[in-house]
């Protein structure tokens, strides 16, 4: 027998016999929206937000904080509770929504503040862009100002979440 032929007889059942690729797809647990419409963060000024974290259902999550090389002075409140630099535990249900005011001053306006936090024994981190120029993308991609308060605030492309595994690999 030829060797292409004995090859052929190895490589065919061995092809049919292979199985899918499989991989695990983990979806982000939370919805971050902008309650009103902020104003853009400017170098060395107090900036204020306000966001709605969302869940499809309930959500517990943990260590909620704020990080980024270009921010200083993060704090954090929900629901009116004073404010920390670091959220221990919030519970999400997907009936109510939990208002979350953030805090911070802007040294690099340009640089993502990031929202960190622990669901399933996974970190996640949201990365939350506030330069002039995303709220001027976010603002003329479709929404308007006004429906900002109505619950249809509009969600920038740039409040995608990937747990920190996935950010190093990309």
């Amino acid at each position: 027998m030829s060797r292409l032929a004995s090859l052929l007889l190895v490589a065919a059942p061995l092809a049919l016999c292979a199985g899918p690729a499989r991989a695990t797809v983990v979806r982000d647990p939370i919805r971050v929206r902008l309650a009103s419409p902020p104003a853009a963060a400017e170098r060395g000024q107090p900036f204020t937000a306000t966001l709605r974290i969302e869940s499809a259902g309930r959500s517990e999550i943990a260590g909620l904080q704020l990080e980024g090389d270009g921010w200083t002075q993060p704090a954090l409140a929900v629901d009116g509770a004073a404010a920390g630099d670091r959220i221990p535990r919030l519970v999400v249900d997907g009936e109510k929504p939990a208002t979350v005011e953030l805090r911070a001053v802007a040294a690099n306006p340009e640089q993502p503040l990031f929202l960190v936090y622990e669901h399933d024994g996974r970190t996640w981190r949201k990365p939350l862009d506030f330069s002039p120029r995303a709220l001027r993308r976010a603002t003329h991609a479709g929404a308007s100002l006004a429906s900002l308060g109505t619950g249809r605030a509009p969600s920038p492309e740039v409040l995608r979440a990937r747990p920190r595994s996935e950010e190093r690999r990309a």
